[in-house]
């Protein structure tokens, strides 16, 4: 098993396009790290690093600047909007993709999808940008269906909206 190889897991819009704007005021990073050892026996692993959203935060749970930063990513997002969210925070959905990725011994390259939500908080369709593995990427689209995301708001009301995924592996 290689340890360590996923180095980068960024909700991608804040990663891709938000990093100039941010590299001024760099906000804090977190880091997913096995607690429990379930992954490995002997060390406890970085599974997934340098997000700026926190892993264990539901939305609701998330600072005002860490809201913004994600709202940031989309265009013409009103400050009273919000976008769709993973209902358990990333914590559950990044740990079942590092169970998916070592079934693929870790592809090599940048994973890049797009999850329509809709008003309900259940994925519709997957848009696949950029994928390592063909297969790896089916079943991480099939994970997105299946996993319950806050909706996305506007103007007050539940709407259906995209929600990015990316995982860059080094």
């Amino acid at each position: 098993m290689k340890s360590n190889a996923l180095v980068c897991a960024a909700v991608c819009v804040l990663h891709a396009i938000c990093a100039p704007a941010l590299a001024a005021d760099e906000p804090e990073r977190y880091t997913l790290v096995d607690q429990q050892g379930a992954f490995s026996v002997i060390t406890r692993n970085t599974l997934f690093s340098r997000s700026v959203i926190p892993f264990d935060k539901t939305y609701s749970e998330l600072s005002v600047v860490q809201q913004r930063l994600l709202r940031s990513a989309y265009v013409a997002m009103d400050d009273k909007d919000e976008p769709p969210f993973p209902a358990e925070g990333l914590r559950p959905l990044y740990l079942t993709i590092y169970r998916i990725s070592e079934l693929f011994d870790f592809p090599f390259g940048k994973l890049l999808l797009y999850v329509t939500v809709d008003s309900h908080g259940v994925g519709q369709s997957i848009e696949v940008v950029s994928t390592p593995n063909a297969q790896f990427s089916n079943a991480v689209a099939n994970l997105l269906v299946l996993t319950r995301f806050k909706p996305a708001v506007c103007g007050g009301q539940p709407c259906t909206m995209q929600y990015p995924l990316c995982i860059v592996y080094r």
